[in-house]
């Protein structure tokens, strides 16, 4: 299946979790992610690999959480840019910078209380 991207597709997926004035719920958003990401075995890995830093894989994370929620919302074959999402981020005063940070300080506690 060729894969291809819709900024409409990835904003109603970012927007379906927000409120009506277009605010997202930081905390929950960012457990949403790790819930999802944690759940997939190739993803949770990479949590571990210190070679790709923290913020790094919270990107990943995120890129790869909105890839399965536009599958389940019946666009199966989209995927999320990085370009659309920084796109919505800077049009909502960086709320997904806020989930980011937390998902990177997620990974980084599960790096430290794993000795890595």
């Amino acid at each position: 299946m060729n894969k291809r991207t819709n900024a409409e597709y990835t904003n109603e997926i970012i927007n379906s979790y927000a409120d009506a004035a277009g605010n997202i719920d930081v905390s929950y958003f960012a457990h949403c992610v790790t819930i999802v990401a944690d759940n997939n075995r190739e993803t949770s890995e990479t949590k571990y690999n210190t070679r790709i830093k923290p913020r790094n894989v919270a990107i990943r994370w995120l890129l790869y959480f909105l890839e399965t929620e536009l599958y389940f919302a019946d666009h199966a074959g989209y995927y999320p840019t990085s370009k659309q999402v920084i796109a919505w981020d800077r049009s909502h005063a960086g709320q997904l910078e806020k989930v980011l940070d937390i998902i990177e300080k997620y990974i980084a506690d599960e790096r430290n209380a794993n000795g890595r």
